[in-house]
């Protein structure tokens, strides 16, 4: 009985050290004897950032831009689940305009580039817009944070803050 501790203990032991020195996953056996390593109990690298990306934060990037065809484009985002990419504009004063939008698109779950989205409005030389991640809490695949008030469809966050990122039209 103490020898079959002492071995789960060390196969533990040897299963921590192999996931943080090689970023291999091994799991010990029922008995507790033996590793396991039928292909069920081993994790490959690409496997384990695979499941550390679907922890990665909302993010996007935009830059200032001239707009062809009523639409901008958004040069990287990345989302952690299906949402929404949603334009809106600015008030007199620079601020977001809300819940109205300008333009929407619905974003599958990963890493976009270069996402093109066409304005429901024309925008002119000067105006001030924001690029903005919004979750899909309500009917899933209708955009409905306009109509709901503001109370579906709500903002997506990273470190507690919403998503947004402004840029001018040049």
């Amino acid at each position: 009985m103490k020898n079959q501790t002492h071995n789960r203990t060390l196969a533990a032991a040897m299963a921590v050290s192999l996931i943080a020195g090689s970023g291999m996953a091994l799991a010990a056996s029922d008995s507790g004897d033996s590793m396991g390593s039928n292909d069920s109990s081993m994790m490959s690298k690409d496997s384990v950032a695979k499941d550390s990306v679907s922890m990665k934060a909302p993010m996007l990037e935009v830059a200032d831009q001239k707009i062809a065809d009523d639409t901008v484009v958004i040069k990287d985002l990345y989302v952690p689940q299906d949402g929404y990419l949603v334009i809106h504009a600015a008030d007199a004063d620079g601020k977001l305009k809300a819940p109205e939008s300008i333009g929407h698109m619905m974003i599958r779950k990963g890493e976009h580039a270069d996402v093109k989205i066409k304005l429901d409005e024309p925008v002119e030389s000067g105006d001030k817009l924001f690029a903005m991640l919004h979750d899909d809490t309500g009917a899933h695949g209708s955009y409905e944070f306009a109509e709901s008030g503001g109370k579906k469809d709500g903002a997506m966050k990273a470190d507690n803050k919403p998503v947004i990122k402004p840029f001018m039209v040049q």
